[in-house]
This record gives C-alpha cells, sequence and structure tokens, in this order.
C-alpha cells in the first residue's frame, strides 16, 4: 500500500537491467505492480529495484527490519565479490556489517550492483577463527602471534623448498609485501590461485556492460606486481609435487583449498594457514592464525578493466585477527629480511608505487579524492 506508481522499478528492469521483468498491471486506482506471468522477480539485479524505490514499497528481505537506515555508519569500500570492482557503501552499526549498497562511479558501476555481491556482506559477520592456534596430535591449543611466527620462520629457515600461496582477494599492498618480502627477499616460490567463478556483469554510468574476468578482486592486482597464477589444476599439482612446509596467505583464496583434496595433500606436513572460518586444510594445519574480514580491511585493488581503487575499513580487526601484509612482514623480521620500523597500508602503498612501474605516479591522496587511477600497461616480472 506505499506504491505511488512511480514505475521507476518498472524503468530499471526495462532501461538497466533490460530483463523487463516488471509491468504495470490492471487500469486506474485498481492498477498494481507485478511481474510478466506471475513469474518470480529475480534477476541478477534484483534488489538495486528497492534502491531507486522513493517509497519503501520495495525493500531487500535480507535487510529487513535488522536496523533504522539512519542509525548506520556507512564507509566507502569495494565489492569482494568479483574483478569489476564495484564502489559501495558498508553499512555497519555496534561492530556489526548489515548491509552493501552501491555507492556512485560513472566509470565502473554507474550507481548499481549484482544481488551476488550485495548478498556477501552479512557473512563479514562470521568467524570461527579469532586468535593464533597450534594443533599437537589430535587436538589444538592457543598460542601467541610471536610464537606462531617464530615456529613458521623456523621451518623456513630449516627448509630447502618452501610453498607460499598468496591470494587474488588481499590487497596491492599485502601482494606487494609478498613479492618484496617472500619472493624478492626469501626466494620463495609463490603462486596466486585464480578462480574463474561464475561470470558477474554490472553496467557503468554511460550504460556499457562489464563483465568479470574470474571471482577475486584483486587477480589483475597480481599479475601487474608480476605473481605467478594458477589455476585449480596447477594449484594441486603445486601442493603435491613441492616439498616442504606450506604457507597460505588465505585459506579462501580457491575453493579448492577448502577440499577434502587438498587437506589431504598437506596432512603430513607443516603448513600454516591465515583464515576466517574452519575448513579441512584449516583443520589439517599445524599453524592456524587469524585473518582480517573484508569490513577490516583496507588498501587498493586492482579491477579487471586496469583501475586502482581505494577500499577503507569499516571496522577494526576482530580478536586477534590481522591484515596478511602485517603478518608477511612480521614474518619477514623473524627472518632478517625486514628492519623494525613503522609500517602502515598509506606507507606501503606509496613504496608500491615507487617501485612497481604499473603503479607509478599514483597517490593515496589522489585516490583518496577520484574515482580510481588506471595502472600503466607496462608490467615488470619480478626479479
Amino acid at each position: 500500500n506505499r506504491c505511488i506508481h512511480c514505475t521507476r522499478c518498472i524503468r530499471f528492469t526495462t532501461e538497466i537491467s533490460e530483463t523487463a521483468d516488471l509491468t504495470m498491471k490492471s487500469r486506474g486506482n485498481h492498477s498494481y505492480i507485478d511481474t510478466f506471468d506471475g513469474r518470480p522477480f529475480e534477476n541478477p539485479w534484483s534488489a538495486c529495484a528497492a534502491d531507486v524505490c522513493p517509497v519503501g514499497a520495495l525493500t531487500v528481505r535480507e535487510f529487513r527490519f535488522r536496523a533504522r537506515v539512519w542509525h548506520l555508519e556507512e564507509t566507502k569500500t569495494l565489492c569482494p565479490g568479483c574483478s569489476i570492482g564495484c564502489n559501495v557503501f558498508l553499512g555497519h552499526l555496534d561492530g556489526v556489517v548489515h548491509r552493501f549498497v552501491p555507492r556512485e562511479n560513472a566509470e565502473v558501476n554507474g550507481w548499481w550492483m549484482c544481488d551476488y555481491g550485495r548478498f556477501l556482506a552479512e557473512g563479514l559477520n562470521d568467524r570461527s577463527i579469532e586468535v593464533p592456534l597450534e594443533r599437537f596430535g589430535d587436538g589444538e591449543r592457543r598460542i601467541s602471534w610471536d610464537t606462531a611466527l617464530a615456529e613458521i620462520a623456523r621451518w623456513l629457515r630449516e627448509a630447502r623448498q618452501a610453498l607460499v600461496i598468496a591470494s587474488a582477494n588481499l590487497s596491492n599492498e599485502a601482494l606487494f609485501a609478498v613479492r618484496r618480502n617472500l619472493v624478492e627477499g626469501a626466494r620463495m616460490d609463490v603462486i596466486v590461485p585464480i578462480s574463474r567463478g561464475e561470470t558477474r556483469r554490472i553496467k557503468n554510468g554511460r550504460g556499457d556492460w562489464f563483465s568479470s574476468i574470474d571471482a577475486h578482486p584483486n587477480s589483475a592486482g597480481a599479475h601487474h606486481l608480476g605473481l605467478a597464477t594458477a589455476d585449480a589444476a596447477n594449484l594441486e599439482t603445486y601442493l603435491r609435487d613441492g616439498t616442504g612446509p606450506v604457507l597460505v596467505l588465505d585459506a579462501h583464496a580457491h575453493p579448492w583449498l577448502a577440499s577434502d583434496g587438498a587437506a589431504a595433500i598437506v596432512a603430513d606436513r607443516q603448513i600454516a594457514v591465515l583464515a576466517r572460518h574452519r575448513t579441512p586444510l584449516v583443520d589439517a594445519a599445524s599453524i592456524v592464525m587469524p585473518l582480517t574480514s573484508w569490513a577490516e580491511t583496507d588498501g587498493t585493488f586492482t579491477s579487471s578493466t586496469g583501475r586502482v581503487q581505494l577500499a577503507h575499513n569499516a571496522l577494526p580487526p576482530a580478536g586477534q585477527a590481522r591484515r596478511a601484509w602485517e603478518v608477511v612482514y612480521r614474518l619477514a623480521l623473524e627472518l632478517g629480511i625486514e628492519e623494525e620500523r613503522a609500517l602502515t597500508t598509506r606507507i606501503l602503498f606509496a613504496e608500491m608505487a615507487a617501485e612497481v612501474a604499473a603503479f607509478s605516479g599514483m597517490t593515496w591522496g589522489r585516490l583518496m579524492a577520484e574515482p580510481g587511477m588506471l595502472v600503466h600497461e607496462e608490467v615488470h616480472g619480478v626479479g
């Protein structure tokens, strides 16, 4: 009974999503909005119809009655759902994430976002790994971060070979720390798993469609930083044929890593994993460390169109969770590769822009003021 027959939702499905799901039925004061032939309203961007409704006649079920909109704090960030890099506001209240809504960026996602990305927000509240853990026998015990990193550093110093699995879900700054400290500094073998995933699409402010190239927010950043990538088959071969300890910087870097097969391959080896949730691989790990969620992450990400954009953290890290770049830096300290210094995401970005050709000339200040900056096409490999 709130509908004022403005037809904005109809226009959205006709002009923007181009799915023509909705129509006006009946006549005069008996008219009402409905779907054609009574079919469900379930196109991949259906929740955007609620965004354009001026009176709240259309609402999103996942957010309805959870919080008052005017009470929410909104943080500018990016959608982590795929490689497009849609700009979003993350709405949170009292440390709880409630929703993603699209944020205007005419060059990327216009004023829209897909339902898949929108409904990733609620999962950011879930966490089952809160403190560093060490496995012993059939059990596990809590340990300190210092103990965990010292033990991993001992593995790496004693091993003739070590395997590192990074992640295209990590920021440019985290991947730069991996490149500088683990690839160039410690001469470790590092790969970044890439999952194709389901193709997502969004329309920018000019009405052009963009399609994702994979399911990660920063596979392009890994490419421009010169890090090696791998699909599921190559990832399995990498783990099965490699020797020595294994360091996984994101247990959710690839769907295959969450499988029983991945856990079986490393069951009898020294393995350390950064994670938010338990998986068979996490349960098989010798050391497990809590990783920050997307809501607790700041840094830059490179979209599949080559646009570097800034994501702000909405919340402080929960429990003892740490950002991946912090873990890599602390591990580099243990290995004697880095020196103790004040280090932030912003400092890492400045160092990356100074050292990596693809990001040269970029500044944090410009990224805060502009809707992203395009990378330089020339890419230098890792030395």
